[in-house]
């Protein structure tokens, strides 16, 4: 009668360790994928919330509004950097405009009240719009950071105060705006200098987030559909950096 012949123990050493290598090949594969599922999962939730930000920001520049009024005071496009010179070789990041068609607040559409306590409580809801934005408040911020919108409605003669001021997007580090003058970009712009007030063709936008690796700047551009300038018709940006 043959004997069955068992496995040895040099066998089963061999046979545990195969299974010890593959359980852990499989391991490290199963926690890369969770790794890579959660880093896509957070680069997707920046992109989106990037996205919105830009989309934001286009429907403010969009908006842009300037009175065929010339002496009107009221009405206003100014890219300035902080520098006494309005026209140099850096780039504007601080931008005062006034916007028209901006969609009522829910708030208001949803209030019950009278004109007059919706006028007291919110303030004015219609006719132009002054907005700023900048990364350096206007007033206290406090311990608030990032990219400050002020709105005031309706605007007056007066672009550098009034009306209320909130953090537009707290994620902003810095930004920067140029201005396309049908020719070429432009670092400032000011509708307050020269003979004929008019919007560039475009807005250009350079910024970086907080949590941006280092180096990194995101740009988009915007078309101003109530711009009049043309490369055939450009708008003169020279030394005091008005339009002429």
């Amino acid at each position: 009668m043959r004997l069955r012949r068992g496995i040895t123990l040099i066998e089963f050493l061999v046979a545990i360790t195969i299974v010890a290598i593959l359980m852990g090949a499989i391991s490290r594969a199963f926690i890369v994928g969770l790794n890579y599922e959660s880093s896509a999962a957070q680069a997707r939730e920046r992109n989106l919330v990037r996205d919105q930000f830009e989309e934001n920001l286009r429907d403010l520049f969009r908006a842009a509004y300037l009175s065929q009024n010339q002496a009107d005071t009221t009405t206003y496009f100014i890219g300035s950097n902080g520098d006494d010179s309005l026209m140099n070789s850096s780039s504007s990041n601080s931008l005062t405009f006034t916007i028209q068609g901006q969609r009522l607040d829910g708030t208001l559409l949803a209030s019950t009240d009278d004109f007059e306590t919706v006028n007291q409580r919110y303030g004015p809801a219609g006719g132009i719009t002054e907005i700023e934005l900048s990364t350096t408040p206007v007033g206290d911020a406090g311990t608030n950071e990032g990219l400050f919108i002020r709105r005031q409605t309706p605007s007056d003669s007066e672009p550098t105060q009034g009306g209320t001021e909130r953090v537009f997007d707290a994620q902003v580090n810095s930004i920067s705006f140029e201005f396309w003058d049908g020719t070429t970009w432009q670092p400032t712009w000011s509708t307050q200098v020269g003979a004929v007030k008019r919007l560039p063709a475009a807005i250009r936008v350079t910024y970086t987030l907080t949590d941006d690796e280092e180096g990194v700047d995101h740009i988009f551009t915007v078309r101003l559909p109530m711009s009049d300038v043309t490369a055939n018709d450009p708008a003169d940006q020279t030394g005091t950096g008005g339009t002429q």
